[in-house]
Formats: C-alpha cells, sequence, structure tokens
C-alpha cells in the first residue's frame, strides 16, 4: 500500500488507481490540516464489481469512527476486511485498537479524530 498525503494528489492519483481516505493529521502546533490517503493499485477482476460497495463501507467506517459510533464502526470494518488484498488492513487494524481503547477510556464529547503530527512534509 502506498500513502500520499493532500488531496490534491489524491484527486489526481483517482483516475488511475482506487483511492482511500485514511487519517487527518494536525500539522505541527498548527491549525493546519493533512489527510493521509492510500492508494490501491491491484484489485482481482473478479473481485472489480464488489469496489463500488467496499468504498462505500470504507466511508461508513470513518465516518463511524468520527461519529464515535464504535460498535457500528467495528462491524464495518469485520465486513470489509480483507477485501482490498489485505492493503488496508493494516489501517483497519489500527483503528481496532483506538476503538478498543476508546471503548474502555471514553474521550468524551470534546474528542478530536484529528492526529497530531508533527513531522509531515507537505505537498507542494
Amino acid at each position: 500500500m502506498h500513502i500520499i498525503f493532500g488531496e490534491a494528489q489524491a484527486q489526481e492519483l483517482s483516475e488511475k488507481f482506487i483511492v482511500l481516505e485514511l487519517d487527518t493529521f494536525r500539522v505541527g502546533d498548527t491549525e493546519q490540516l493533512v489527510t493521509a490517503y492510500c492508494i490501491i493499485e491491484k484489485i482481482n477482476f473478479d473481485k472489480m464489481p464488489l469496489v463500488d460497495s467496499w468504498r462505500t463501507t470504507h466511508q461508513e467506517i470513518l465516518n463511524n469512527y468520527r461519529g464515535q459510533k464504535w460498535d457500528e464502526c467495528l462491524a464495518s470494518i469485520e465486513s470489509v476486511y480483507d477485501s482490498w488484498g489485505n492493503d488496508v488492513d493494516t489501517f483497519y487494524d489500527e483503528l481496532k485498537k483506538r476503538i478498543n481503547y476508546f471503548k474502555e477510556n471514553d474521550p468524551g464529547p470534546t474528542w478530536d479524530p484529528v492526529i497530531p503530527r508533527y513531522d509531515i512534509e507537505l505537498p507542494q
């Protein structure tokens, strides 16, 4: 799986590849945000009819995670786990770890799903 940063790059590459949104990061001590995306380069031909459904479920995962709907998010992850040829499973595994932590340690209503990150080089 290849990871890229920034919506402009994601849109450009989505003309040739499947591009999925991952996490959004806060850059340093600023309010500037940058989103990470992954590029799916290979899908087995026989799985192509399922791609739109998987893409929809992936977006549901992000929406449920951001909305603190932990159980719905976990169920959606399970429904698409292994679907992208294992490329996105490491991201899903990370989300599951976070969710399991948050289920035990409620982040509260002011929780922000944006991840602080200090060493991102933004695309030009």
